[in-house]
């Protein structure tokens, strides 16, 4: 069974009105059981870097909009919420202290009762990275050494770290720890080949990211297929979810069932979709149809 999720609008004068948690509240009812939200932390007037999810590379988000940041914007969708998930789509880590993520996500998690997902990528916003004094070019191996901090860290007693992108010092101490013993499912996004090895090797699932209008069942089969032969053996089983860029319209909903049908059949564990937002009765709808399809 292929489970249901969507995207949480955190941007746009929609985010604060009707607002994150009118959205959760009506997703979940309407039986999303996992919310996701995207992230960035600035973006820049002039973005020369490609957008990877869109045809022609580019992001079409006007720089002067607002965009909630990811992690608070959790919080507050998980309050609004009683059994859904929250989690980022994906949250840029390499340009982020990874002992203040393990902060906030072990207070999220704690706080909900263990309801956060940690969607992780690498990035591609150059200029981003430059506007936060991160360099751009090491932030894969960042990352690689950042996920390790974080499960360190929600042991509430992290162990000395010395990486080369990284160091975390001994004799220091970080609680709360999150809900689940284990702490929280770290996803990790993106679509390269060193995306679907690192998801493999140190995720508990992998998020993969599709454009609606060029998603290929095959394709994407194909590498639900790599990510699992790659994972190591011993380790319990990818969680694996795909998350649809792009928005289908109520009036539009008919025509992509079918490939929602072949994207749940190819082995999902979970497809996450845009639903017409911010009108929250249109929202509903086409998640209860498609919610009918891919289960």
């Amino acid at each position: 069974m292929t489970a249901l999720g969507t995207r949480i609008p955190t941007t746009e004068d929609a985010a604060a009105d009707p607002g994150v948690g009118a959205y959760a509240a009506a997703a979940e009812e309407a039986g999303a059981g996992a919310l996701w939200v995207a992230d960035h932390v600035v973006l820049a007037r002039d973005v020369r870097s490609r957008y990877p999810y869109a045809g022609d590379g580019r992001l079409r988000v006007d720089p002067a909009t607002p965009w909630y940041e990811a992690l608070v914007a959790c919080a507050w969708a998980a309050a609004h919420t009683k059994t859904a998930t929250v989690g980022t789509a994906v949250l840029v880590l390499p340009q982020r202290h990874p002992i203040e993520v393990a902060k906030q996500a072990a207070t999220i998690d704690a706080l909900s009762g263990g309801r956060l997902l940690l969607g992780v990528g690498a990035g591609w916003m150059r200029e981003e990275f430059e506007a936060l004094g991160w360099p751009y070019e090491d932030r894969g191996r960042r990352l690689d050494e950042a996920i390790a901090v974080l499960r360190s860290c929600w042991t509430g007693e992290p162990e000395r770290f010395e990486g080369e992108t990284l160091r975390v010092p001994a004799g220091i101490t970080c609680y709360p720890t999150p809900a689940r013993p284990g702490g929280v499912p770290i996803y990790v996004g993106g679509m390269t080949g060193r995306a679907i090895r690192r998801a493999a090797a140190l995720g508990d699932g992998w998020l993969a990211l599709a454009n609606l209008d060029e998603a290929d069942p095959a394709t994407l089969g194909a590498a639900l297929e790599r990510v699992h032969a790659a994972r190591p053996a011993g380790r319990p089983p990818l969680r694996t979810v795909l998350r649809l860029v792009g928005t289908i319209a109520e009036d539009d909903v008919e025509r992509r069932l079918p490939l929602l049908r072949d994207l749940a059949a190819a082995g999902f564990d979970e497809i996450a979709i845009d639903p017409p937002w911010p009108d929250l009765d249109a929202g509903r709808r086409v998640l209860d149809a498609v919610a009918a399809v891919i289960a």
